[in-house]
């Protein structure tokens, strides 16, 4: 590597680099410790005089009050108490207040610690041993506080315009998780971690991903920010993990409403988006950018409004929007037209009662289940196909019959009674819980089984589903026959053996049995004829 050395460009080695880093440390840690020293050493001279002073209080007041001025003052300390001028000075200056006996204890405290401080910079300017050590410290101290993954690409040759294959890694499995606080990581292996009612920080968002794919995540104002899920801190819960604001380009303040991990090579599907308004949107994933350094807008939102979901889907899939009052809608997502990146959403589901709102989105299937739990606790499970097909734009039907004075729904799936989920509270308490724990019951049935024990003030707010993975499907391979009928016709380009007349077979069949131009019956290459016949 190229760097400077004393004013001058050298090329170094690893190990000269380390020792010319280790002499600059030395360099500044030795003037540091002096000026500290020196300064040390100037407050401990003017506290030992203050607490000459303190030591006989009455007889510094009584010289002072002699004293016709300041200079005559400080000249009658200095020689009635054998003070230096600084220190006299300092006793003139000093306060009434620091006449208390809690500020004299201070002050004695203050002087033992600079005496201690002293004692320490003397040492370590001492000892070149100490001083190593220092830097030692000190570089651990810089470890813990910036150190996170790297997000450069170290690459060999010039560089080059960078395309989205640049970024692949090799691909291991993965769950990508994002805590209640807003916790971003990864595991190291292809499961899930344990989420018990004691977990401090659990997982709010979780998919299962690899480490070649892109992270995409989605706040609840219309923006997004992307991430290679290779630069994601692997970590054993996902309270361990960054802040999401430290990895991509949105600030702290923003709330992640949804995120998703997809292949680079991912060119069909649409990612379908739906907010709290009963809004919904739908994107082609050709018109995501892939991996950018800033964000950038996926919906446009009404004041007011928020994003709630975000869903990746085939194309010919249906949605189903639950609301907090227990309405649900189940549509056609060909009824949504996809629109670009910075436009808004299109009405998927008018709200009926006064205040409602959409808490979830999912896709529908006829075989599963839709899951609802309310903010106190009680669950419920209804067969899917009780949910009939309808056009977007309409109030939906009877997800979870509620009364008024009822809590609202906090959150719902679609799934098999076989399925798992992570259920969590405002106090940031989770529980894992299996979709055919809840009561199966109709569709417009009342009540309900409780599936999490809450304390006071305590209520549910939402649940975290562990998705699949998204992969690229492969393409089938298409195999072409053609009837040896119409080979001629369908490829001029086809050989002459596929339209062979009878005559040509024949005359082909002599000469494998050397009639013509074999008189001794032996073949051109002396092989038995026979054998050549039957080759």
């Amino acid at each position: 590597m190229l760097a400077l050395v004393d004013g001058q460009p050298r090329t170094l080695t690893l190990k000269q680099a380390l020792r010319v880093y280790l002499e600059h440390r030395l360099e500044v840690i030795q003037p540091r410790s002096a000026f500290d020293l020196a300064r040390a050493k100037e407050r401990a001279h003017v506290l030992a005089g203050l607490i000459i002073a303190l030591d006989n209080l009455d007889a510094v007041i009584k010289t002072i009050r002699k004293s016709r001025n300041s200079d005559t003052a400080r000249k009658n300390l200095m020689s009635n108490f054998k003070v230096t001028e600084i220190q006299a000075q300092a006793i003139l200056e000093m306060p009434l207040r620091r006449l208390a006996s809690l500020e004299i204890r201070k002050i004695r405290e203050e002087y033992k610690e600079k005496l201690k401080l002293i004692k320490s910079l003397e040492d370590l300017l001492a000892s070149p041993l100490k001083q190593r050590r220092k830097i030692a410290e000190e570089l651990e101290t810089v470890r813990e506080e910036y150190d996170d993954a790297r997000r450069t690409i170290i690459a060999e040759g010039e560089a080059t315009g960078l395309t989205l294959a640049d970024f692949l890694v090799p691909e291991e499995k993965t769950v990508v998780m994002l805590s209640v606080k807003g916790d971003l990581g990864r595991t190291a292996l292809d499961e899930a971690p344990r989420v018990t009612t004691t977990t401090k920080t659990p997982p709010r968002l979780l998919q299962h991903s690899t480490t070649a794919q892109v992270l995409y995540l989605f706040a609840d104002d219309g923006c997004c920010a992307t991430l290679p899920v290779q630069q994601i801190p692997p970590v054993a819960q996902a309270s361990l993990g960054a802040r999401f604001s430290d990895l991509s380009a949105l600030n702290r303040g923003r709330r992640i409403a949804s995120f998703l991990c997809l292949p680079v090579e991912l060119e069909d599907g649409f990612i379908s988006f739906a907010t709290a308004g009963g809004l919904v949107k739908r994107l082609h994933i050709s018109d995501l950018p892939g991996v950018m350094s800033r964000e950038f807008r996926v919906m446009k939102l009404a004041k007011g409004d928020r994003i709630v979901d975000v869903l990746f889907s085939g194309g010919a899939d249906q949605l189903v929007l639950t609301t907090a009052r227990g309405y649900a809608i189940r549509f056609s997502e060909e009824d949504v037209r996809p629109t670009g990146l910075t436009s808004g959403g299109v009405r998927g589901m008018r709200l009926a009662v006064k205040g409602d709102r959409v808490v979830a989105a999912d896709l529908a299937e006829d075989n599963q289940y839709m899951w609802t739990v309310t903010a106190d606790g009680i669950a419920k499970a209804s067969r899917m196909d009780e949910y009939k097909m309808q056009g977007r734009g309409g109030s939906g039907v009877i997800s979870m019959r509620r009364e008024e004075a009822d809590p609202d729904v906090a959150a719902a799936t679609v799934g098999s009674l076989d399925d798992d989920i992570l259920v969590y509270t405002n106090k940031h308490k989770a529980k894992r819980v299996s979709l055919g724990l809840a009561k199966t019951m109709k569709r417009a049935g009342t009540g309900g089984s409780p599936v999490i024990v809450l304390r006071e003030k305590e209520r549910v707010i939402g649940l975290a589903a562990f998705r699949q993975r998204i992969e690229v499907a492969d393409a089938p391979v298409e195999t072409q026959f053609v009837p040896l009928a119409d080979a001629a016709q369908t490829d001029d380009q086809m050989p002459r053996q596929y339209e062979l007349s009878l005559e040509e077979i024949e005359l082909l069949l002599d000469e494998a049995d050397g009639v013509d131009g074999s008189s001794n019956g032996a073949s051109s290459n002396g092989a038995d004829p026979s054998a050549s016949a039957d080759e």
